[in-house]
């Protein structure tokens, strides 16, 4: 133990003297951005607000007013721009909406938007949404995006949700960036156990992976059918033990009331 604490402290300071000896060129914030202050490091500076937008640890959060907006005008004709940010949403409306656009404009004529929105994400997690505005076009509108010689992006959160955004950026395409990144996320699976074993305290012991936001019921049944255990797991804590007697036991999950997940057996002797 005493060797891991005398590690440590070299540890962190080779890593200090490797962040401060790095040229700038590398560690100047998202160079070739064309948008200003994307990242909020000097608050609301450079956009253009309305409604309820705030600054919190250089994040910037929408809502939850009716209707809460950013937006930035830039001045580029280039048709390769990759568009991108981060989004977390933090509470939504059922009839309410989270969007992002951009709009083109030539000599002052507005020639159009396009619109993506982002209400099936996953609460209080970001995601980084990433693509090139001509395809985008494309893939909304179903025509090559017209010749333009200004862009507008903003984000909209209407009717009292909350979301968080961070890292806009437009930027000419790269060996990386070129390649679009993360898609928003959709659930392709349900949740699912996937580790029980008896622990050293002959307990019952269980993790669980793909969790909802909430509603992760379980419910442990013994061989007569009594419901000898419940509970509702938390998202991001989807691990609980259950001290139950030695036998077999039915393992049931659900999201919804009446719509079970899985449904196993365990036992020990």
């Amino acid at each position: 133990m005493k060797r891991r604490w005398l590690i440590i402290p070299f540890l962190t300071l080779a890593l200090i003297l490797s962040f401060t000896l790095l040229p700038i060129s590398l560690i100047s914030a998202n160079p070739g951005n064309l948008v200003k202050n994307g990242d909020f490091s000097d608050g609301l500076s450079d956009w253009i607000t309305s409604g309820n937008v705030n600054v919190i640890d250089e994040e910037a959060e929408l809502g939850p007013d009716y209707g809460s907006t950013i937006k930035q005008y830039i001045n580029s004709d280039n048709k390769n721009l990759i568009y991108s940010f981060k989004i977390k949403p933090i509470t939504y409306n059922s009839s309410g909406s989270i969007y992002v656009d951009f709009e083109l404009y030539k000599m002052g004529s507005f020639l159009g938007y396009v619109r993506h929105f982002y209400n099936t994400l996953q609460l209080n997690k970001w995601t980084s949404i990433s693509y090139k505005i001509s395809d985008a076009w494309y893939d909304y509108w179903g025509y090559e995006i017209p010749e333009f010689d200004e862009i507008s992006i903003y984000a909209v959160v209407k009717k009292y949700g909350i979301a968080n955004f961070d890292n806009f950026s437009l930027k000419e395409p790269d060996g990386e960036t070129a390649e679009l990144e993360e898609k928003p996320w959709v659930r392709d699976h349900e949740m699912t156990c996937w580790q029980v074993w008896v622990n050293q305290d002959d307990a019952f012991e269980f993790i669980f992976v793909w969790e909802y936001y909430n509603n992760n019921h379980v419910q442990i049944f013994d061989m007569n059918g009594n419901l000898v255990f419940t509970t509702d797991m938390k998202k991001g804590d989807a691990h609980f033990v259950a001290a139950l007697p030695d036998g077999m036991y039915t393992v049931k999950t659900f999201h919804e009331a009446g719509h079970i997940l899985q449904e196993f057996v365990i036992g020990k002797p």
